[in-house]
């Protein structure tokens, strides 16, 4: 089936937005594919050296190259994205917190311009810090579709490929001129004849995740170390096939892989407390905790033990408590960490208080008896 796919490039870019110009030529004049949207990812300078070298200064570079292959300029100007923090935009990235920042950033762009499944995307890896390209390769393997491609461009000869008054092989039989800086700082001019002008777009081929895990969790987040903590749990649990049974009344948690089995006893209330978190829901342990949080928790444990027991019972404090202990008798049993990993009980940090889950598809899970069962 032939799709009319609106492309969009997207580029990282730091102080040489040549990157831009040059992906395009490669993209439109070389290989006659049409762009439709431009998307650039990059610093406060950075924006300041797009606008200052391709727009809006004197240069113009943007314009220039248009204007030489009939182009319309106003099609191909970039929408800039500008890493920033807590809306302040950053000037470069240095610290690790840096790093981090820019990684949500660019994961949230390609994020966003995947979603449309009529888009097909021309990422670039070219510019910016180098980290900038690692995680735009990231986002694409998260989110790249089969349409999707990921581009490097390479400039020839060397003399051209990292001067900063290139920006396309311009339309023009003349040999092109430009300057190069000498030993004692000041420049001189050099020419390059245009037949020996080379810009190649290099594809780097890359596995697309998305396409092996069409429902995956991690596809709604918005965090790159979120999202590649749970897209790595949940290759690890396809890795392992694995599945969970959870017996109410023995009290005993059934792990099964396609190599083993595991059985893990707990004791009543620490059942109570699994059985809840396995049949999807989550616990905010805090001091006031929520009753029909503690009343659900009562009524499974009634209901299977057959023994009373108050609500203050599950406190926050008994809950750290029952909760470090699950996890220690999983540990205990499942001794390889990645096993065990997927059947513990998580906990996060949020502004309510640390809350309770387990990390592992319901779709997997099976609970004897029902939770419907239980709390009808």
């Amino acid at each position: 089936m032939n799709i009319d796919y609106q492309n969009i490039l997207i580029a990282v870019s730091g102080l040489t937005p040549q990157i831009i110009t040059e992906t395009l030529y490669a993209l439109i004049v070389q290989k006659q594919i049409p762009i439709h949207q431009v998307h650039v990812i990059t610093t406060r300078v950075g924006k300041e050296r797009i606008e200052n070298l391709l727009l809006y200064g004197g240069e113009k570079k943007l314009y220039r190259f248009c204007e030489e292959y009939a182009l319309r300029a106003e099609d191909y100007i970039p929408t800039i994205h500008v890493i920033e923090e807590e809306e302040n935009p950053l000037d470069d990235i240095r610290s690790d917190r840096d790093n981090q920042i820019a990684a949500d950033k660019i994961i949230n762009v390609v994020q966003q311009l995947t979603e449309d499944p009529n888009t097909r995307i021309f990422a670039s890896v070219a510019g910016g810090r180098k980290t900038m390209g690692v995680y735009m390769g990231f986002a694409m393997e998260l989110f790249g579709r089969k349409q999707d491609r990921l581009t490097h461009v390479l400039v020839q000869p060397e003399s051209v490929e990292s001067n900063p008054g290139f920006f396309y092989i311009p339309n023009q039989k003349e040999p092109l001129t430009l300057k190069r800086r000498v030993g004692d700082g000041s420049f001189v001019e050099f020419t390059v004849p245009i037949d020996q002008l080379k810009i190649e777009l290099a594809e780097i081929p890359f596995i697309r995740l998305r396409e092996l895990s069409p429902d995956a969790r991690w596809l709604k987040k918005s965090s790159f170390l979120e999202i590649v903590e749970m897209a790595q749990l949940e290759l690890e649990q396809k890795q392992f096939n694995a599945q969970m049974e959870v017996h109410l009344k023995e009290a005993i948690i059934e792990f099964q892989t396609n190599r083993s089995t595991y059985h893990i006893k707990l004791r009543p209330m620490e059942m109570a407390v699994f059985y809840y978190l396995a049949s999807g829901e989550t616990i905010i342990v805090k001091k006031s905790m929520l009753k029909s949080v503690q009343e659900a928790l009562v009524k499974i444990y009634e209901n299977y033990y057959k023994s009373s027991i108050f609500a203050s019972s599950f406190h926050y404090e008994a809950l750290q408590s029952i909760r470090s202990k699950i996890n220690g008798k999983i540990e205990k049993e499942i001794t390889n960490p990645l096993l065990s990993s997927l059947v513990k009980i998580q906990s996060k940090r949020s502004p309510q208080g640390s809350i309770y889950y387990l990390d592992f598809p319901q779709e997997n899970i099976r609970l004897i008896p029902s939770i419907s069962d239980i709390l009808s």
